[in-house]
């Protein structure tokens, strides 16, 4: 064989081989990936099932809006799911809070109040009504960030801080509907 041709054949193989490799590369980043990285709202339902043995796999989303991204990541995710007439809540009423809310969360949702010297505005553009008959389960996110292990599930520090990153699950027993709110200002 030719000298020449032999440098193409060298040629042509090395190109399809980083051709095959690419690919390769990409579709594996496809299918492996996601299974690393989880949104905070998955990271709030696992940790929500590990601590009461409820499962949101009846649950459908019929509403979902995420307004996160910028260079610090500030926004609010707001989700609606409608779960259907099986599911399990005793894991909700054994381990969730009864509303109503406590006076900090409520103060945040729906203001109107004074509270610290400051007036907080009525309600603001949360995607939470008032519900009569429901449950809550609240992630105070910067305690969690910042090792307040007691804090954690605890709103008592809310509005003492001049920003805002918690996480807010809601359940209308009435309804079934479940509203997850996250807030990173």
């Amino acid at each position: 064989m030719k000298k020449k041709t032999k440098i193409f054949i060298y040629i042509l193989v090395g190109v399809l081989a980083n051709i095959l490799i690419s690919v390769l590369i990409i579709i594996g980043s496809i299918l492996v990936l996601p299974l690393f990285f989880k949104t905070n709202e998955k990271y709030h339902f696992d940790d929500i099932e590990e601590k009461t043995n409820t499962s949101f796999k009846t649950c459908k989303i019929i509403s979902s809006k995420d307004t996160h991204g910028g260079f610090l990541g500030d926004g609010i995710k707001e989700t609606i799911y409608k779960c259907d007439k099986t599911f399990d809540t005793s894991g909700i009423k054994k381990n969730w809070k009864k509303l109503p809310f406590s006076e900090n969360l409520n103060i945040k949702l729906y203001g109107g109040a004074i509270k610290n010297g400051i007036q907080y505005p009525e309600k603001e553009d949360y995607p939470i009504p008032k519900i009569k008959n429901g449950y809550y389960y609240f992630i105070d996110q910067y305690s969690r960030e910042y090792k307040d292990i007691k804090n954690i599930y605890s709103d008592e520090k809310l509005l003492n801080r001049y920003s805002y990153n918690f996480t807010l699950t809601v359940y209308d027993i009435d309804k079934n509907i479940l509203y997850f709110y996250e807030l990173d200002t």
